[in-house]
C-alpha cells in the first residue's frame, strides 16, 4: 500500500525518539485499520517535526511574532513551552513570522481540523481514503518540504 510505503520510507529520516514513536504508532494504527487513530498520530508526527524545525532555526522570528500577535503568551525557549500554546495559535504565529508559507499553513490548518474531527467523539466515519489523504499531505507537503 502506498501510504504504508511512504511511512516506512520515513524510518531513516526520523531520528528524534518522540517522532519515531509517533511514526511507529501511525503505522500500527493505519495497518490495523484504526484510521481515526492513524490521523491523530500522523498529526502528532508532522506537528512535532514543525516544532523541531522552529526550535532549530526560527525561534527568534517565532518569538518576535508571538510577542506582537499574542503578547500575553510567554516566550518560547524550549520544546515544552510549545505545550502552553494552542496548536492553532502556534500555526498562526509561525505563519505571521514567515516561517510557514501560505500553502503550508493552509495544509496544517486543514489537517488540524481533520485531526480534531478524528480525535473527538462523533458519528463521522473516518475512511481509509481520508486517512491516506491526511497522512500523504502531512508527510509529503509538510515533513518532506524544505523550507516550510
Amino acid at each position: 500500500m502506498k501510504t504504508t510505503a511512504l511511512l516506512d520510507g520515513l524510518a531513516t529520516r526520523v531520528t528524534d525518539p518522540a517522532q519515531r514513536t509517533f511514526l511507529v504508532e501511525t503505522l500500527i494504527c493505519f495497518k490495523n485499520q484504526a484510521y481515526r487513530a492513524a490521523i491523530v498520530m500522523a498529526w502528532n508526527l508532522a506537528f512535532s517535526d514543525v516544532v523541531d524545525r522552529i526550535l532549530a532555526k526560527d525561534l527568534d522570528r517565532f518569538n518576535a511574532q508571538r510577542a506582537k500577535a499574542f503578547p500575553k503568551t510567554k516566550e518560547v525557549t524550549k520544546r515544552s513551552d510549545f505545550e502552553d500554546l494552542k496548536e492553532s495559535t502556534m500555526l498562526e504565529i509561525a505563519r505571521g513570522a514567515g516561517i510557514l508559507s501560505a500553502s503550508s499553513f493552509k495544509i496544517l490548518d486543514e489537517k488540524l481540523g481533520k485531526r480534531n474531527t478524528a480525535a473527538h467523539p462523533s458519528i463521522v466515519i473516518v475512511s481509509p481514503v481520508t486517512a491516506e489523504e491526511v497522512i500523504h499531505d502531512l508527510v509529503e507537503n509538510i515533513m518532506l518540504r524544505n523550507p516550510l
